[in-house]
């Protein structure tokens, strides 16, 4: 489960997430749960490097392998 920790923007979540499945399903870098989390706010926190709350709330809860 990926949960915030407070409120987010709708366009950024968006973004994450779609860079997020963008990651996990690439079957070529066999990506963990983690990683492509990772990867997915890195690329937020370059294109919003001064708004935090648009890459900065999003946890994984449960299994992240």
């Amino acid at each position: 489960t990926i949960a915030s920790l407070f409120k987010a923007p709708d366009r950024p979540t968006f973004e994450l997430m779609q860079k997020f499945y963008e990651e996990l399903l690439n079957n070529e870098k066999n990506t963990t749960i983690s990683e492509a989390l990772r990867t997915a706010q890195i690329e937020l926190l370059k294109k919003y490097p001064k708004v935090p709350s648009n890459w900065a709330p999003f946890v994984l809860i449960g299994n992240w392998r």
